[in-house]
Order: C-alpha cells, then sequence, then structure tokens
C-alpha cells in the first residue's frame, strides 16, 4: 500500500508496483509518497546487506508497518537484536535537479540507512522520526538500492526498562520527498520546519506567530517570496502575510512572523475543537512559480494548572477525564494502520473522555491529529522509566528524543504537556539498597532531569513540562518533585 501527499495534507491509498511511480501534487514542486510497498526482510545480522550487490531473494517479502516481535504475545524473552530491510527504488526522470529526501517515522530502537551501499545517516530512538537528504546518494539512470539496518536491543536508548514490549522493526511509514532546491527546511530533528503559536489569546483577540526555516540547496542566490495565509475554521480567508527574500546559495534562512490580531477568534476546546488553518507558500520572486508549499492547523486556547484550583481551560475550570494508551495491539504488535489510531481515538472520545496521556513515548501522527481535530486533550512523554543508567551515550540520547518529540509535534493545539520521566525510582530502590550504591544513582538521576528540563523550556516555552512518580515520597526528598511544572501521583 501507498500513500500520496497533497495540500493540504492527506493520505490516499493506492496500489503501485514496486518501481516508484509519483503523480503530480497540487503543489508540483513538492511530492511526497509513501514507499511501504515491495520490501524484502531479514531478522538477524547480515552486514552484507548495505552493498546494492547483495542478493535477497530468499528474504521474506513484506510491507510496511512492520515488527519482527510477534513472538512477544507467546515468548518472555522475546527477540531484541538487529533486523534487515531492502528495496528497490527507481526514481522518476523529472526529480532530477530537486532535493531528494527520505522519511521514517519511527524505526524501534536505532536505525543506519544505506543508499547504493553508502551510509546516508543513522537515528537513535524508536518513537520519533527521522528526514535525510539523500540526493546526493541517488541515481536517476538506473535504480538504487535502499538497505536499512535495525536494531531494538541497544543499551544506551530509552526505554531500557519497562512494562512493555520493545518491538522492533520499522513500524510506521516511510516517504520520499522532493523539492526544489529552495525548500523549507526538513531535516530539523525529523520535524518540517515551520513552528506555529498562539502568543496572545484571549476571547476578544488572538496572534498566531509563524517561525521556521528556509534552505536553499542551489549554488547561487534567489530571491524568493514567502506567503502566509490564515484560514478560519469555516475555511474562509482571515488574514495573509507576505514578506520578499534574498537568501544566498547553501544558506538557511529563519523567518518570524506574527499576525495582526484575530477579533473574537473561535476558541478551541475538547467540546469545540475549532481549528485554524496555516498555509505557507514558498515562490520564487520572479516568476510567482511555487516552489514549496506546506499546511498546519492551530487552536486559539489558553490554559493553567493550580494547586488550589485545579486545571483551567480559557479562564474557566475545567475537569479532566483522562485515559492511557499504548500504542501496540494483538496481534500485528506496533504495526498499526493510521485508521486503527483514529479509531482507537474515536472509542476514547465516545466514551467520554478528553484529556490523554499518550504512554510512555510519541505516538503516530494520525493519533495527534485526531486529538486535534476531535477535541482531546494531551500529554506526550519521552520513555526514560524505572531507571536511569549509567551508560555512555544514554543522556545525550534522550536530549535528542526530548528536542526530536517537541519540534516534531509542536504545532497540534491539543498537546498541554510535556514529560520525560515515568516512575523513574521504581527499579533503582529495588535494584540498590544502600545508601553507597543507591547515592551516585540519584544523583545522576537528577542530573538528567535538570538537564532535561532546561531542553524542554528551550524549546517551548508555552507548554508545562512534567513527570509521572509512583506512590513513594522519596521524589519529594531527593528533589525531583521541585523540577517540573506539574507532576502526575500512579
Amino acid at each position: 500500500m501507498s500513500k500520496e501527499k497533497t495540500f493540504p495534507a492527506r493520505k490516499l491509498r493506492i496500489l503501485i508496483p514496486m518501481i516508484l511511480f509519483l503523480s503530480q501534487t497540487v503543489c508540483a514542486q513538492h511530492e511526497s509518497k509513501t514507499i511501504n510497498d515491495g520490501w524484502k526482510f531479514h531478522k538477524g545480522e547480515c552486514e552484507a546487506a548495505a552493498s546494492p550487490a547483495y542478493d535477497d531473494s530468499a528474504w521474506n517479502s513484506i510491507h510496511l508497518p512492520h515488527t519482527w516481535n510477534t513472538d512477544a504475545y507467546t515468548e518472555k524473552k522475546y527477540y531484541q537484536g538487529t533486523g534487515w530491510y531492502r528495496r528497490t527504488l527507481t526514481l522518476p526522470q523529472h526529480w532530477q535537479g530537486k532535493q531528494v529526501f527520505l522519511k521514517l517515522d519511527a524505526a524501534s530502537k536505532a536505525a543506519v540507512i544505506y543508499i547504493n551501499g553508502k551510509e546516508a545517516g543513522e537515528h537513535n530512538g524508536g518513537y520519533t522520526a527521522c528526514t535525510f537528504d539523500i540526493t546526493s546518494l541517488c541515481s536517476f539512470n538506473s535504480p538504487n538500492s535502499l538497505a536499512i539496518r535495525v536494531d531494538n536491543a541497544r543499551q544506551d536508548i530509552p526505554p531500557i526498562s519497562a512494562d512493555f514490549t520493545f518491538f522492533g522493526g520499522i513500524y510506521r511509514d516511510v516517504w520520499l520527498t522532493a523539492v526544489s532546491k529552495q525548500h523549507f527546511h526538513l531535516t530539523n530533528h525529523g520535524s518540517d520546519g515551520i513552528f506555529i503559536s498562539t502568543p496572545q489569546v484571549s476571547e476578544e483577540k488572538g496572534t498566531i506567530l509563524i517561525r521556521g526555516e528556509i534552505k536553499n540547496d542551489a549554488v547561487q542566490k534567489a530571491s524568493l517570496e514567502l506567503e502566509h495565509i490564515v484560514y478560519n475554521p469555516d475555511g474562509s480567508i482571515a488574514q495573509t502575510q507576505k514578506q520578499s527574500i534574498q537568501i544566498k546559495g547553501g544558506e538557511l534562512y529563519s523567518f518570524h512572523t506574527e499576525t495582526a490580531p484575530i477579533l473574537s477568534p473561535r476558541l478551541w476546546t475538547p467540546e469545540t475543537p475549532h481549528l485554524y488553518r496555516v498555509e505557507s507558500i514558498l515562490r520564487d520572486k520572479k516568476t510567482k512559480a511555487i516552489l514549496d508549499r506546506s499546511n498546519h492547523h492551530t487552536g486559539f486556547r489558553w490554559f493553567g494548572f493550580d494547586g488550589k484550583t485545579g486545571f483551567s481551560l480559557n479562564g474557566k475550570p475545567y475537569k479532566l477525564r483522562g485515559i492511557c494508551r499504548h500504542q501496540d495491539q494483538k496481534p500485528i504488535g506496533v504495526a498499526l494502520t493510521d485508521e486503527m489510531h483514529r479509531r482507537d481515538m474515536m472509542l476514547m472520545k465516545e466514551m467520554g473522555a478528553n484529556f490523554i496521556r499518550i504512554s510512555h513515548y510519541p505516538q503516530d501522527d494520525a493519533l495527534l491529529e485526531m486529538c486535534d481535530k476531535l477535541g482531546m486533550l494531551a500529554w506526550e512523554e519521552i520513555p526514560i522509566i524505572d531507571i536511569v543508567p549509567d551508560t555512555p551515550g544514554y543522556a545525550e540520547n534522550c536530549e535528542s528524543n526530548l528536542r526530536e518529540m517537541i519540534r516534531q509535534h509542536y504545532n497540534h493545539p491539543s498537546i498541554i504537556t510535556w514529560g520525560y520521566m515515568n516512575e523513574i525510582l521504581l527499579v533503582t530502590q529495588r535494584r540498590y539498597k544502600k545508601e553507597e550504591e543507591l547515592k551516585p544513582v540519584l544523583e545522576r538521576t537528577l542530573a538528567l532531569a535538570n538537564r532535561l528540563e532546561k531542553v524542554l523550556k528551550e524549546e517551548d516555552s508555552t507548554r508545562v513540562s512534567t513527570m509521572a512518580f509512583h506512590g513513594s515520597n522519596s521524589y519529594n526528598e531527593v528533589g525531583l518533585g521541585n523540577i517540573t511544572d506539574i507532576v502526575g501521583w500512579n
């Protein structure tokens, strides 16, 4: 199955053969399509598989999304190790002269990507996306070999301890995207390089802040025009902003635009999830040809947490009726379709929930899309659970995963809090009974929490930070209770 992205972004399912054909989209300069079909898979290590000459005819034929851990339903010690994925890509001739990007929505826990035998990049983190510019590695005259090595056994990538399965595999969509030499920055921690917030919001008026980056991958400078169109929930145009840009060859240009006040904005709540759409269009200033286009939704809402009065939404007390949700479902593990994620959100909404803790890791974009559209407030977190190990690279991977989660999901008005630890002293207290053993673990945990809190506030000062504790006063005694804006007690 394959999905094509048009503007505004919608996923269409069509049958295609193994060789990749791409039809024109509404924005002819930006073409994006899944490459979920026609893969070969091998469970285990196979370093030779990176080579274009490798014969994978004996491997299993699979389609994405995919996990190799259906054994987790029958075996306590399910397979944790490496797996290899391979397929062939034939790129259309009209992509020559464009930049070509490969995006993995998720591969657990770590992935290394090879194009025609050369490494295109690697990603540490099983629940966030990654994007790589593969232009220089691709051929337009012959088929390309794509190989991806995935590893779900890594101990320097969270989670390393938890009461759920660490399913391995490429279990979300894989995308190929072609854009003009001048385009929105697509390699910004797996995001699409555009970030939207509402710095001023009340019942009387609200403004929208649009910031992001444009990349010029050409050698020569370019004269561009950037336009932002804000659409009301009913589809009518609320406002238009334009600016001219001069960008040097190879330059990464940052933009920052705040709209004029929108009067009497329709507020977003779980009962009235009114969404405004922001369309960002990049044009050649002289020819007016569209070079790139991006669409996002946003909502006008404000909220607060207070120890005495509780939670408030848009200035009024609001009772949260919440639910937690893991992403795996028997018998297919984490290899869910978008429709399955959407179905779950509709079921939760129908049962009366208005709040979800996305436990314990970032989940599919389809889930957050439904939170925005149906009206479901959300807490999203990265999976640092039970204990903080003394493993080189672990803290760095935690920080990277936190930045990725925030940047990739920043534009969702449903999200009100970011989290980064869950019951972090649970295994710690069980494993280390002696004070001299426990002390360095607690110091390590406290240091990581303070580090991540700083990163979280750097990335997003508009939402609150949180972590969840199990029923022990030790969190307060060691100082963890004083770090985040709010805490949850399990």
